[in-house]
């Protein structure tokens, strides 16, 4: 009986738009009013969105680019589409490292061009040839964008009773993934170190000379695989190499490590690895020159999140 009193009274308001907006609101309750404008909305193209994630020009830019809108919307899903009105935030990781290390200077030697003279920092110098030091590094990343620190603690040190060779405790860096997925990232990377390298001899007198270099630069590339498993171990790797890029501070170095850790969790997962390093130092300033190579060996704990 109700339904046929609704169709009669429509019928009859066709004609009449003030009986009908009257008829519609008594027999549709509010919410069912405001489901019914959505359900229209939906249906109507919408040109332009309140908060655009990329202008249209910006849009157009990164599809003309191939690969470049695959990595953007790798990192910000949703930011390359104008007509999208959400922007997610890039992915989150980090990564925390521990390393008990022991180094073997192989190669140690101090010239100077306006002398002649050319000492051996072992030999000559008295310079120990094995330190042990623990090195800590933190990397904070988001998306494939990455900085990290580097800090060695020295247990010992490079230093005698006749010289002693100080190389900066602190790196600083970044890392830019250029290739991700399934655990899986590769790139390039750079890194710096806010102080100098220094050489410190003591002559009889006694007096000591302390001999200071540029900061050294280096770019370089870095690939690393997680394996990203739920249940038992799984393998973790990573390498890394760099190169000069200042003229009078060079250093070249190659570092690779592997090993086994624990599922993956909401809070991370940690492991062990075991690698091997070998650094090469090419210092020159003022006519004084120091040539320095070391390999080590490590241990190492890394947390991943």
């Amino acid at each position: 009986m109700i339904y046929y009193n609704a169709k009669v009274t429509c019928d009859h308001a066709a004609s009449d738009p003030m009986t009908f907006s009257t008829t519609f609101r008594s027999l549709c309750p509010a919410p069912i009013r405001l489901a019914l404008l959505l359900v229209l909305l939906a249906g109507v193209p919408v040109s332009a969105q309140m908060w655009p994630p990329l202008p249209d020009f910006a849009a157009r830019f990164v599809d003309r680019l191939p690969g470049l809108r695959t990595a953007v919307e790798q990192d910000q899903p949703g930011i390359a589409n104008p007509m999208n009105p959400f922007v997610f935030p890039p992915r989150f990781a980090a990564e925390f490292n521990a390393r008990p290390m022991l180094l073997v200077m192989s190669r140690g030697k101090f010239e100077t061009e306006a002398t002649g003279i050319s000492l051996d920092l072992g030999k000559d110098l008295d310079c120990p040839d094995k330190v042990s030091l623990i090195e800590f590094a933190a990397r904070g990343q988001a998306g494939r964008f990455s900085l990290r620190i580097n800090y060695d603690a020295y247990m010992t040190a490079f230093q005698g009773q006749n010289a002693a060779f100080n190389w900066p405790a602190a790196r600083f860096g970044g890392d830019v993934d250029l290739m991700q997925g399934y655990g899986f990232r590769a790139g390039i990377d750079g890194d710096f170190n806010w102080e100098r390298p220094s050489l410190s001899i003591t002559l009889p007198g006694p007096t000591a000379v302390v001999i200071q270099w540029h900061r050294p630069g280096t770019a370089g590339f870095h690939a690393a695989y997680n394996a990203l498993t739920w249940g038992g171990l799984s393998s973790t790797i990573e390498a890394r190499c760099r190169f000069p890029i200042t003229r009078d501070s060079r250093v070249t170095e190659v570092e690779v490590a592997g090993g086994v850790k624990s599922p993956e969790t909401f809070l991370g997962t940690s492991g062990l690895r075991a690698g091997w390093r070998y650094s090469s130092f090419e210092l020159r300033s003022g006519g004084f020159d120091l040539d320095v190579n070391w390999w080590g060996i490590f241990g190492e704990y890394i947390y991943l999140y």
